[in-house]
């Protein structure tokens, strides 16, 4: 089996990205102002130096205007999965972690210890991210040409952790993953590498890519 390339973006910002990084998760907000500016800089980069057979989006707005964007300037079409979409935070949906602690005194401690087994109320695990994250990977091993997959902060989180069979427990504490970044995974009936993780504009992909 020839070995899959997916490229992993996170959305451009939004409003609850830039107001004290609120929880966003089901929440669907458009991109920002700076967001749009982020990922109309970013698709005209990826169209210089990359070279992308699938675009596949998560359906919350954020991420589809994103790959909107994207799919113009590569002329290149996207489609929609709701495998990738983001956990859903329940009721800490808008919130900050300082509300959160208000409303819910010290679970943002837990939350910070041990994220896979600290639920929002009403919200959805990681373990269930975790099998959308498997159910997406079989979709896409077969194909042929890169991937650039357009999701979320935590999702991304999850998936990486999983595809790349690393505990669950450190899934925040391993990626920091920036609104507008791309890192990229190889996959291969082996196992996957991580080949670059949260370049921004700026760095040199192709460089990153060297030693792969």
């Amino acid at each position: 089996m020839k070995p899959t390339t997916l490229y992993l973006l996170r959305h451009g910002s939004t409003i609850f990205n830039e107001d004290s990084d609120r929880f966003c998760g089901r929440t669907d907000p458009s991109l920002s102002s700076i967001g749009i500016k982020q990922i109309n800089k970013i698709a005209l980069e990826l169209k210089n130096i990359l070279s992308i057979g699938h675009i596949i989006t998560s359906p919350l707005k954020r991420a589809v205007e994103s790959a909107e964007i994207i799919s113009r300037e590569l002329a290149s079409p996207y489609v929609i999965n709701t495998d990738i979409r983001e956990i859903d935070f329940g009721e800490w949906e808008g919130l900050t972690k300082a509300e959160i602690n208000m409303k819910y005194p010290g679970v943002m401690q837990k939350w910070f210890l041990r994220p896979d087994l600290t639920i929002p109320p009403g919200g959805e695990t990681p373990h269930d991210v975790v099998k959308r994250a498997i159910s997406f990977k079989k979709q896409v091993i077969e194909k042929e040409g890169a991937t650039l997959i357009v999701s979320h902060k935590t999702f991304l989180r999850i998936a990486m952790c999983t595809w790349l069979s690393i505990p669950l427990k450190n899934y925040r504490h391993i990626f920091n993953i920036h609104s507008g970044s791309l890192s990229c995974i190889r996959l291969d009936s082996i196992g996957s590498k991580l080949v670059f993780l949260n370049w921004v504009l700026g760095q040199d992909i192709p460089r990153l890519m060297e030693n792969d």
